[in-house]
């Protein structure tokens, strides 16, 4: 941050400035050249995902409503969320692309920026006495 590369706009709101984005185009590359060696497939899903794939899922209400997480925007088209996790879009491409046993294992990956406000397991601390 020292550099001015690197500035917070506001808590977990950054951008960044040419040496970050260098960086991080130099470390993508290697990542994509060694996960092309095995095989995977790069693909790129929507940040902004409609309503109904997220119904499909059963967690529009778990990630609007119950956890305010997901950010929403409706419009004359329907309703859209800002997509905290590509798993919907993934389902979907891959049961589209996956017809048949021989065209498994398919590896899918993608590189991107997202945001952290996701639902996290709990974790339960046990009382010493009790182990």
């Amino acid at each position: 941050m020292k550099l001015g590369e690197l500035y917070q706009f506001q808590s977990e709101i950054y951008g960044y400035g040419n040496l970050w984005t260098k960086l991080e185009r130099i470390v993508e590359n290697i990542i994509i050249e060694e996960l092309d060696k095995i095989g995977c497939i790069q693909v790129e899903f929507p940040k902004i995902q409609p309503k109904k794939i997220w119904k499909q899922s059963n967690r529009w209400n778990l990630y609007t409503n119950q956890n305010d997480i997901m950010f929403t925007v409706a419009n004359n088209l329907g309703e859209d969320g800002l997509a905290p996790t590509a798993e919907e879009c993934a389902v979907i491409f891959g049961a589209n692309r996956l017809v048949s046993y021989k065209k498994l294992l398919a590896i899918y990956y993608q590189i991107g920026e997202k945001f952290r406000k996701e639902i996290r397991t709990e974790v339960i601390y046990l009382d010493q006495e009790l182990l």
